[in-house]
């Protein structure tokens, strides 16, 4: 399937052009390349059209001199319509704001210039170029410069699915750190803790005691279950995507809460009722709702009603998780440090960020984003936002 040329995600700023044609006379005409010397302009053409860079030839005016067949099928704009014109007029507006400076440049000091250049598309999505700006070799008199342009997006895009393996590995690697950190003392702790409901056994009136010992032991099991299950995660190669309910998943997150403390969960709940599916690995999806849930509680204390929200954003695509807790905020200078695992935040609670830093890489290998937005008279929200599956 062919996919869209990057350029016509942008329109120019100039609406008097047409569309790409074929022209039927692919040599630039002599009055048009009167500067060039040997060899004749119409070698030059040919040359020039059997390049694969998208690439055109302008003065020091920025006047196109020549523009050849693969810049027109890249920017959606005709040979003869871009000929003489003002080069940024025949390319979308943000060429102008990353090239304008560079090419400025390199026509100042007659030397070559290049670089790549990145822009966003919808929400969720980019192009990228490599770009290069150097002086015409067969300019005689007047002199010209040669601008090409590379598509590099696949380029961009392989790195952006290496990146995201890699915030999988990390989260991996973390995994394993974290659950023989907790496995032996957990096992210890159990074994103290049986040890003296024996010593309690031939005792009367210890009921509340024992019971305790006993919420202790049930505890210990279900975290060391936990850190054992981590390390079984690590060894997959790639996570289990699955169609997953975000309701589904925040109602089980609840449940859990609500027997760790003990007590019912004191929140304002608005659950989107036709909320699409999305794709994602159940056990870490739940994992990081549980972490952000309980964090965004704790956070909100006792004075204010944490907001739980789900929606659905069908302009993007996406499905989204909002933990608002509609009172404390973070200070600006802590908000940058809060996915840093190792950072411990005064303002939500020490070891936070371990969480915080967790869930972030959990919803990454997801394919979504996380991010933290603190204001006065507004309080903390936890934004989670994943593709929804069509």
């Amino acid at each position: 399937m062919d996919k869209l040329n990057p350029m016509h995600a942008f329109p120019a700023p100039t609406s008097g052009l047409s569309s790409a044609r074929k022209s039927s006379n692919h040599h630039t005409s002599t009055a048009v390349f009167a500067a060039l010397s040997e060899p004749s302009a119409s070698q030059v053409g040919v040359l020039l059209d059997q390049m694969q860079e998208a690439l055109c030839v302008i003065d020091a005016r920025y006047t196109v001199r020549y523009w050849n067949a693969a810049l027109e099928k890249l920017s959606g704009v005709g040979r003869h319509e871009a000929l003489n014109q003002p080069l940024f007029r025949l390319l979308p507006g943000n060429f102008k704001d990353a090239l304008e400076d560079r090419i400025s440049g390199a026509i100042a000091s007659n030397e070559k210039q290049s670089g790549e250049i990145i822009f966003k598309y919808q929400k969720h999505d980019y192009f990228a170029f490599h770009f290069q700006i150097s002086p015409f070799p067969f300019a005689n008199g007047t002199p010209l410069w040669m601008l090409s342009f590379v598509d590099i997006t696949d380029r961009y895009r392989l790195q952006f699915e290496k990146e995201r393996q890699e915030h999988f590995a990390t989260l991996s690697v973390l995994s394993v750190s974290v659950a023989q950190e907790l496995a032996s003392p957990l096992d210890e702790i159990c074994r103290h803790v049986e040890r003296i409901l024996q010593d309690l056994n031939g005792l009367i009136g210890n009921s509340r005691l024992h019971n305790a010992l006993n919420s202790i032991i049930s505890q210990v099991y279900r975290i060391s279950y936990l850190a054992h299950n981590l390390v079984a995660l690590t060894q997959q190669s790639k996570p289990l995507f699955v169609s997953l309910k975000i309701n589904d998943l925040m109602l089980d997150a609840i449940e859990q809460y609500e027997q760790e403390v003990g007590s019912r969960l004191i929140a304002n709940l608005h659950f989107h009722e036709d909320l699409p599916f999305v794709v994602g690995d159940p056990m870490l999806m739940q994992s990081a709702l549980q972490i952000l849930l309980k964090i965004a509680v704790e956070f909100a204390g006792e004075d204010a009603v944490p907001r739980i929200r789900t929606q659905h954003d069908a302009d993007s695509g996406r499905v989204i998780v909002l933990f608002e807790n509609r009172g404390p905020i973070v200070p600006s200078d802590e908000l940058e440090h809060l996915f840093e695992w190792y950072y411990g935040s005064t303002a939500i609670s020490p070891g936070a960020s371990l969480g915080l830093f967790i869930s972030k890489k959990i919803i990454e290998a997801q394919k979504g984003h996380f991010k933290i937005i603190s204001e006065e008279g507004k309080g903390t929200i936890f934004e989670v936002d994943l593709p929804a599956l069509n």
